[in-house]
């Protein structure tokens, strides 16, 4: 398991992400080459079968959900790239129905950052902050009078 969130409102519903279990060099040799990972949501009353399954282009070491839309998901991928995914469609479908694992359907990320625009390492965090604070592109806080309104 490489991360694990708390849904923040319904806490029967968890997510997960699993990573492989690499040496070094066996990851440097793959660093490369893209490969579907997932992050698996389950409702702790049914742990037979997820209720939903992400995809993600890396595998994602990190995620988090917004504590304040939590149909949106943000993950960090081992390249760099910042993923988002907005759940909220398969969320009010899915708690209506019974999982049928031959007809799970990743859910594919809504947006995903650009590797030129992206980290030059792997996301180690992600971090929500609450809607009065900003950071600039070097990570320092912005004084209020600089704050925008979106």
């Amino acid at each position: 398991m490489a991360c694990v969130d708390w849904h923040p409102t319904n806490k029967q519903i968890l997510a997960a992400s699993a990573c492989q279990s690499l040496s070094f060099e066996d990851r440097m040799d793959s660093f490369c080459h893209a490969k579907n990972a997932f992050i698996l949501i389950w409702n702790i009353k049914e742990w037979i079968h997820p209720m939903l399954v992400l995809q993600a282009p890396y595998e994602c070491h990190v995620f988090r959900f917004n504590p304040t839309m939590p149909n949106i998901i943000v993950g960090g991928c081992m390249n760099g790239q910042i993923v988002i995914w907005d759940i909220a469609d398969q969320l009010d479908s899915d708690s209506k129905q019974t999982f049928d694992p031959s007809e799970c359907t990743p859910v594919q990320p809504c947006a995903l950052s650009s590797l030129e625009k992206s980290h030059c390492r792997m996301v180690a965090d992600i971090v929500w902050l609450p809607r009065n604070i900003q950071v600039d592109s070097k990570g320092r806080l912005l004084p209020e009078r600089y704050l925008s309104n979106t």
